[in-house]
């Protein structure tokens, strides 16, 4: 009976050390996570302001393509004309100065009446706003909806029913029909919303929550964001380094990598973010190209330093313990 204990009791001593070790292994892969810079598309002339959602990335000077992220690579798209700053909601895609909307799905053209989108578009939930509007268009029922005292300024993001936009002291509720000011909230320029989350340029390490009407601290998320977005918990941006050169890079913000950075460019602008996809524009290569990065799951993460754990465990296991 004292040998099976003593049997467990080992057994338990070694899984102890393994597990101690996992943890150390796994919490160093965190810290130090690779991103690999993946080209998008890299070509003469300048492509810029990148859009992401769903499966595509689109970008300003795309003509008759779009990129496939489940694929890795760029697909035709026959009379897709991206010629303004454009953004992208599930299958379909607007631009600053287009009339209608591309489908990326069944590659063509839709014109729904009365749709001239204007300056910096935004999209969600088939709703499309821009920049010094007085309302915003809905898809579903193709047509301008124009609530009464709304006036929408520069730089505007929407996400399900609440539109911000640059310089607002709240958002805006589809639902209500109005102007919603929770406290402390004053948005400044540039702003980007996810669910209950909002973010803008030069807001110092931190978000503003909606629900909780407060501001929220990002742990070890160091100076002020430019050009940020945000998606779940995650925020990216451009970090500015005053040094001469003015070195620009990417910048990412979540839950378990803390802040951390994604480029080494120093050439970059734009940052936007899907799921675990961050994509941006760089003139690494002298002129504006869309460069893209996955961000690594801690869960892959884990299992691999899991997998390597056991594989030297077993090999420098020495002792029979049966």
């Amino acid at each position: 009976m004292m040998g099976e204990t003593n049997k467990i009791l080992k057994k338990l001593v070694c899984a102890g050390i393994v597990t101690l070790a996992l943890a150390s292994c796994a919490e160093q892969a965190r810290a130090e996570p690779v991103f690999e810079n993946i080209p998008v598309i890299v070509a003469p002339g300048d492509q810029r302001e990148p859009a992401i959602w769903g499966n595509y990335i689109v970008w300003e000077g795309a003509v008759n393509q779009a990129y496939d992220i489940g694929q890795r690579r760029i697909v035709d798209m026959p009379g897709l004309n991206i010629n303004g700053d454009p953004a992208v909601w599930n299958n379909k895609v607007v631009w600053e100065g287009g009339n209608g909307y591309y489908d990326l799905d069944l590659k063509q053209m839709v014109y729904p009446a009365g749709l001239s989108v204007g300056k910096g578009p935004a999209m969600h939930n088939n709703k499309i706003v821009w920049g010094y509007s007085t309302g915003y268009y809905d898809l579903s029922l193709q047509q301008m909806i124009n609530p009464p005292g709304l006036s929408i300024s520069y730089g505007p993001d929407i996400f399900q029913d609440k539109i911000v936009w640059s310089n607002l002291d709240g958002y805006f509720d589809i639902g209500l029909q109005q102007i919603v000011s929770p406290a402390d909230l004053h948005i400044g320029s540039g702003p980007a919303i996810y669910d209950n989350k909002v973010v803008w340029y030069y807001l110092m390490g931190s978000y503003y929550d909606i629900d909780l009407q407060q501001y929220v601290s990002l742990e070890g998320a160091l100076g002020a964001f430019s050009a940020p977005d945000i998606f779940e918990d995650t925020v990216v941006w451009n970090n500015y380094d005053a040094v001469p050169p003015i070195s620009r890079n990417v910048k990412m913000w979540d839950p378990v990598y803390q802040q951390i950075q994604i480029t080494e460019s120093g050439t970059t602008g734009q940052p936007q973010i899907y799921n675990d996809i961050v994509v941006w524009m760089d003139s690494r290569n002298g002129n504006w190209d869309i460069y893209m990065a996955e961000v690594p799951e801690p869960t892959t993460i884990s299992l691999l330093a899991m997998g390597l754990i056991c594989l030297l465990a077993h090999r420098n296991r020495r002792v029979d313990y049966h």
